[in-house]
């Protein structure tokens, strides 16, 4: 994906140089993204074979073979998967566990993990250890990035910190601790924090109400007061970014009101909502 300005890659013994990304899968490099690569006018199957397909004596695609390998694969890793389901139509969670799936079935001996568990629940994400653990002893090696620490110590062998694009420590993860970690990683001890601060909101100066954006079942509705901070949770595509997108006019919603100071919004396009006072960062 970048080109190294130096050092090397070995694998096996032997120095290797990948052009592109399909080029180290070949080689037994797999690389999992934190972002979805996902086609979702496909179906889960055809999402794994899309660079692979299976072909019968007549060239054509032998889908019977495909879902029964899918199928089998499915059965030895020990995960459930709608795998005839168009992706559009999956939770998030399964179309990650597909997008993880495909690079296992590539046999690859080296697996790089990137914030895996960012869109999964907390049954997939053990799901996914399981997976790990069998990838393990089949003799795969796994590189897993990640910033949840009980995840690192609780599944990696051994712990490397980088800051600022520097290795700072490896050493094995028996031998560390979570307050080693954290300081390394931020360059200091971490023995300061603010004291617990309580405020009084004021007067309500936005509320949302029945807020349906494009592609939402259910409405939505909340206020915000003067001086208050109002936390957003949930999983990846679980719809906040789209909710605060149709609030600021980037994209469309069928139905519902903002209001903002007591004047209700006609946000059409985000020039509107910043007339209003909103910012979107």
């Amino acid at each position: 994906i970048h080109k190294a300005d130096a050092g090397t890659i070995t694998i096996d013994g032997v120095e290797r140089t990948f052009p592109n990304p399909r080029e180290a899968e070949l080689n037994g490099v797999a690389f999992i993204h934190q972002e979805l690569n996902i086609w979702p006018n496909l179906t889960l199957l055809e999402n794994l074979y899309l660079m692979r397909p299976k072909r019968n004596k007549f060239g054509m695609l032998d889908k019977k073979a495909m879902l029964a390998e899918a199928e089998n694969t499915c059965r030895e890793l020990g995960i459930e998967l709608p795998l005839t389901t168009e992706a559009g139509l999956c939770s998030v969670g399964h179309q990650q566990m597909t997008e993880i799936l495909r690079i296992l079935m590539l046999d690859a001996k080296v697996v790089i993990m990137d914030e895996p568990t960012a869109a999964l629940t907390e049954r997939e994400t053990a799901t996914l250890f399981n997976m790990m653990r069998k990838m393990k002893a089949r003799g795969v090696a796994i590189v897993y990035i990640s910033h949840r620490m009980e995840e690192v110590f609780s599944e990696c062998d051994t712990i490397t910190v980088m800051r600022d694009g520097h290795t700072i420590i490896t050493k094995p993860t028996a031998e560390s601790s979570v307050d080693e970690v954290v300081r390394h990683m931020v360059g200091r001890s971490i023995d300061e924090f603010y004291p617990a601060r309580t405020t009084t909101p004021g007067e309500v100066v936005m509320s949302v109400d029945n807020l349906k954006p494009e592609g939402f079942d259910n409405e939505i509705s909340f206020s915000l007061r003067k001086g208050e901070i109002l936390g957003v949770a949930g999983l990846m595509g679980a719809g906040r970014t789209e909710i605060m997108r149709a609030i600021f006019g980037v994209d469309k919603h069928n139905g519902g009101t903002v209001t903002v100071n007591g004047s209700v919004l006609n946000c059409k396009k985000p020039e509107d909502a910043i007339k209003a006072g909103i910012a979107f960062i």
